[in-house]
């Protein structure tokens, strides 16, 4: 008798020792799992991975994606490839025979970067005025007394189009200058028609024009961009097709 109450008690010691086991285990990986890190692993105060203080993932401290210091423009909330910072080499206007102000000829998909340090002095508040092309500048006769590049597309027919925008890294004004079938001075808006980019994004950095053909021996076009009361800096020029 006494045999079988050592032998329970033996059991029930056993018993209540695997539990214990069991509650030890259980404990330490309970510490270890409460031990784990949270949030990102870098030491700024935002969400991501990288070790700056932006929402971006990139390393340097702007607020858009690419890996340079510098706050290139957007538009619809994507980044520009337009970088303000680079040197980009742009030809001298009259370089090419066609006119003394052209910067460049340009055809169906070009994209150009450019800069608009060293452009031509053309162009004038006066010369818009008489164009009735003003728009927002009406009234700022000082506004166009800078640089400008201008760009020549020829040849534009009937039922073809242009979609042609210029973004800078500068508050621009950007025209446009179409000339007959039978013109062959270019640089001269008095030869031409002219107006305004009918379109922007609201920050005058990002301005668009569409042509239209109407033509069909083909109308040629000039498409300027200045800076509004002089300033200058970088920008990109491209032409659609369709």
């Amino acid at each position: 008798m006494q045999h079988a109450k050592l032998g329970a008690w033996v059991a029930a010691l056993v018993l209540v020792g695997g539990c214990g086991d069991e509650l030890f285990f259980r404990s330490v990986k309970d510490t270890a799992e409460t031990d784990e890190p949270t949030g990102d692993a870098d030491t700024d105060s935002d969400a991501d991975s990288d070790s700056d203080s932006d929402s971006d993932a990139d390393t340097d401290s702007d607020a858009d994606t690419d890996s340079d210091t510098d706050s290139d423009p957007t538009h619809s909330g994507n980044d520009s490839p337009l970088d303000c910072n680079a040197s980009y080499p742009t030809p001298d206007p009259g370089t090419d025979p066609l006119g003394s102000c052209i910067t460049q000829e340009v055809g169906c998909g070009d994209v150009i970067f450019g800069t608009l340090s060293g452009g031509s002095t053309q162009y004038d508040y006066q010369n818009w005025l008489d164009e009735m092309a003003l728009g927002a500048i009406s009234g700022n006769t000082d506004a166009l007394d800078g640089e400008e590049r201008s760009y020549l597309f020829r040849g534009l027919t009937t039922g073809s189009a242009l979609l042609v925008t210029y973004e800078s890294c500068f508050s621009n004004w950007s025209t446009w200058i179409r000339y007959g079938d039978t013109n062959t001075e270019y640089c001269d808006i008095e030869g031409g028609y002219g107006g305004v980019f009918e379109s922007n994004d609201g920050t005058d950095r990002y301005r668009y024009t569409e042509r239209l053909g109407s033509s069909s021996s083909g109308h040629d076009y000039e498409f300027v961009i200045e800076g509004i009361d002089g300033v200058t800096g970088n920008y990109m020029f491209s032409v659609a097709c369709y």
